[in-house]
């Protein structure tokens, strides 16, 4: 097809000249058929894409996994994803990142709260990385994580929902009965700066330019926050677990010396990790005080834990 047939309506027939080009349209205006790029094509003065920087007006549909809000450009259907939204809640979020199929935004203001809203019990929560679902009722936690697995066993699995054995595949998710204070394990980081939540920016008295030891600030690498927490254990029994990248126990002494004033401490550790990944487990193992394991207590057996070993209860 040479270029004069290409200006010439009835050529087309309605195709496209180049196939199915993922992400373009064909449309006709005044000097013929031309292609332009979807990201720039209006749906009633709206672009189907929403611009990085640009706000825009959303209501969250649903959980995604790691606990991202689902949401769709109301005109069009674009999907967009947002941290920290819950379903129900509508809200101003800011673009921030566009993907191939969709764009991430960050939450500028909430409009109206979300639905099963309850108050968190940890007063972090909304710094935190940790616990982002905390302010959603427990049974629509359960919920949104069932949709999430049936999903997976439908588009994964190739299992059908008419199916006779869908159900015997698909059970209900059991609820936990301790649904907090449960876990056998914490990972803190060293920071060269202490990660604080905007309120306490603009307290002066707050400093934030020291070394600190605490959870991974959210996004940040140098920075941990150093809230205070509660460790609870059913057996008075605790081990810590520092991973450097070298042996040197003289540097460690002065943390170990503090430490071992605390009873519960009955096992202090170094783990020696010379790679860049971010493991607990090393290479080399040293204790630095008591012994090298704790005894912990599930369903009346005991079990000796070492540093290293594999045992996850809140799995």
């Amino acid at each position: 097809m040479d270029a004069r047939a290409l200006k010439r309506k009835d050529a087309f027939k309605g195709e496209r000249p180049w196939g199915d080009t993922v992400g373009h349209v064909w449309y006709e205006g005044l000097e013929g058929f031309m292609m332009k790029d979807m990201q720039n094509q209006l749906f009633g003065g709206r672009r189907l894409f929403p611009k990085r920087g640009e706000e825009v007006e959303l209501v969250c549909e649903s959980l995604a996994f790691k606990g991202k809000g689902l949401c769709k450009v109301e005109e069009t259907g674009y999907v967009v994803m947002c941290d920290r939204a819950l379903p129900g809640e509508r809200f101003v979020g800011r673009v921030t990142r566009k993907k191939n199929n969709y764009s991430e935004v960050t939450k500028v203001k909430t409009l109206s709260p979300h639905n099963d809203m309850v108050e968190a019990p940890c007063e972090y929560a909304s710094h935190c990385g940790g616990c982002r679902t905390q302010n959603l009722l427990y049974d629509a936690q359960v919920r949104a994580k069932e949709e999430q697995v049936r999903d997976l066993v439908v588009h994964v699995g190739k299992f059908s929902f008419k199916d006779p054995e869908f159900e015997n595949v698909m059970k209900p998710i059991v609820p936990c009965v301790m649904q907090f204070h449960y876990r056998n394990k914490m990972e803190f980081s060293f920071g060269t700066k202490r990660w604080l939540p905007k309120e306490q920016l603009l307290d002066k008295s707050q400093d934030a330019n020291f070394s600190s030891l605490g959870l991974h600030a959210p996004g940040f690498f140098d920075k941990s926050d150093t809230f205070d927490r509660d460790v609870e254990t059913l057996l008075p029994q605790l081990m810590v677990n520092f991973v450097t990248s070298s042996y040197k126990p003289e540097l460690l002494k002065p943390l170990v010396d503090k430490l071992t004033v605390f009873p519960e401490v009955v096992s202090i550790v170094n783990n020696i990790n010379t790679s860049v990944g971010n493991t607990s487990v090393g290479e080399q193992e040293y204790t630095l005080y008591g012994k090298a394991t704790i005894t912990e207590i599930l369903r009346g057996l005991a079990f000796e834990i070492s540093a290293n070993s594999f045992f996850q209860t809140n799995a």
